[in-house]
């Protein structure tokens, strides 16, 4: 069969596996909820290209707005490329199911890269670039001309992000410590450039998009070396990742064969320990310690130092939230989900409800312990009027946070396989639950903090006061989830033994 023939049959199946995949996994009112949103949205989003002038002249006082769009498209494409990100899918995910059959791998990773620019990820910035491009740009281009050029950039920094990703993800699946690596220095740099008003992307943005408008050959030349710069590096990682796939990843790691404190306190201990282990052993729970310490300590930095953003009091609140409370935010939702697999188990041993909920509860309140010491020298360095706010939030988060995100875990019965899951953003075993779980979490304390806008003193107080209330609470918060676990033990068991 020639390569044509190959990729019309997997565009054919794939779409068919979307739909299967949509119809099952949600009901008919949902998906016209679904509908209907997309459609506002891109709605939206083409009325706001279009009117884009009126908006800069009557909102910002700007005269000819292509300045300010070109001033800042690399800096949302870095927005946008973070959110891609975290709720994007990677190739490789995709591959995996046909390598069995008699096709190149190397095809197979060239079709799934291609098809991968077609995503609601590129979509929705086309509906807002386009009319931008049809009623300002062409129309008021500096430079003379049509601004065609500049319209074949923005397709082109979609494309290089959409392969960036791929590439990160691939990358991350064998080479954690480097993704780590890039990761953190990139955010650093993204940071330090804000805080030091150099504004090194909104230059090069306006420099290379300028040009384009110029119709200046080395812009075009520019982007289009990157783009596939990105492509090939997209296309070698995904094939080294893909090495031995169906095989799962061994270890022979140990940690702390003797960790006498926690064997001393009994059951619990013992079950800390177990946990612990299966962190250490297994790439899902490490990533998901390593996305807890991002979010903690560069992401932080990065939301205090915005400037006006890292004024707001709901961003204090976010930023309260996540510097103590990463960990359990990001692991504690699927704290019995790790345990799927061999779930079976522990509830055949002579172990109670009870032992199980204290350990998770205990493990996410030592986290956000550590976690607030490990981001306390950045409000030191960075902010430190909001040392108050971040020891308040501690409280909260040791107090309330992990109260509702065990009764999460307790709820969730969807199983995750730990050998399999080794990317960093694996959704595997989410639900919608899960995104909008941080509402009922932040919504107390962002109350709280608004209440008190001239005073902020008295919504810290009493946000600490309220999580320190929660910890003297914890044994019967505890025998209620306890309760609640044992009445639904048999129903998460059928779930984690589902493979679906």
């Amino acid at each position: 069969m020639r390569g044509i023939a190959i990729y019309g049959l997997l565009a054919r199946h794939q779409l068919l596996a979307a739909y299967r995949a949509f119809a099952e996994r949600t009901n008919a009112y949902v998906r016209v909820i679904l509908f209907v949103f997309a459609l506002y949205l891109a709605y939206a989003l083409a009325v706001a290209g279009w009117r884009f002038g009126q908006i800069a002249f009557y909102m910002l006082d700007i005269g000819v707005p292509t300045y300010l769009v070109n001033d800042y498209v690399l800096a949302v494409a870095f927005s946008l490329f973070g959110v891609r990100f975290l709720f994007g899918r990677s190739p490789r995910f995709r591959t995996t199911p046909y390598l069995h059959l008699p096709i190149r791998k190397r095809r197979l990773i060239h079709y799934f890269l291609v098809s991968s620019l077609f995503s609601l990820h590129n979509a929705f910035p086309l509906f807002f670039v386009v009319p931008l491009w049809m009623n300002e740009i062409t129309r008021v281009n500096p430079f003379g001309g049509s601004g065609s050029w500049w319209l074949v950039g923005i397709v082109l920094v979609l494309m290089i992000s959409t392969w960036l990703n791929a590439w990160l993800r691939a990358l991350l699946s064998n080479r954690t410590r480097l993704f780590a690596l890039l990761l953190v220095a990139g955010l650093g740099l993204l940071t330090v450039d804000q805080a030091l008003g150099t504004f090194v992307v909104n230059d090069l943005s306006r420099r290379i998009f300028d040009a384009l408008l110029a119709r200046s050959p080395w812009a075009i030349v520019t982007l289009v070396s990157v783009t596939l710069l990105s492509y090939g590096l997209a296309v070698r990682q995904l094939d080294l990742s893909l090495h031995d796939i169906t095989e799962p990843r061994r270890t022979s790691r140990r940690i702390g064969q003797h960790i006498t404190l926690l064997q001393d306190l009994g059951p619990v201990g013992q079950m800390l320990v177990l946990e612990l282990k299966m962190v250490w052993r297994n790439r899902r729970p490490q990533h998901n310690l390593l996305l807890s310490v991002v979010f903690s300590t560069v992401y932080v930095i990065a939301l205090l130092l915005m400037p006006r953003i890292g004024d707001s009091i709901p961003v204090h609140a976010v930023v309260g939230l996540f510097a103590s409370g990463g960990f359990a935010l990001n692991y504690g939702q699927l704290m019995f989900g790790w345990e799927s697999s061999y779930f079976d188990g522990l509830l055949s041993r002579d172990i109670t409800t009870t032992t199980m909920v204290r350990a998770k509860y205990v493990l996410l309140q030592i986290s956000c312990a550590v976690f607030f010491f490990l981001s306390l020298p950045i409000f030191i360095l960075v902010q430190p009027e909001l040392v108050p706010l971040h020891a308040a939030f501690a409280l909260y988060n040791m107090g309330v946070t992990t109260v509702l995100i065990v009764l999460l875990a307790v709820f969730n019965s969807r199983r995750i396989e730990l050998w399999r899951s080794g990317s960093f953003f694996n959704y595997e075993g989410f639900s919608f639950l899960h995104w909008v779980w941080i509402i009922p979490i932040a919504l107390p304390a962002v109350a709280i903090m608004l209440a008190f806008p001239a005073t902020p003193i008295y919504a810290v107080t009493i946000v600490g006061l309220t999580g320190i209330l929660g910890m003297l609470l914890s044994p019967v918060f505890i025998g209620m989830l306890a309760d609640w676990m044992y009445k639904r033990r048999y129903l998460m068991l059928s779930g984690f033994r589902s493979t679906r």
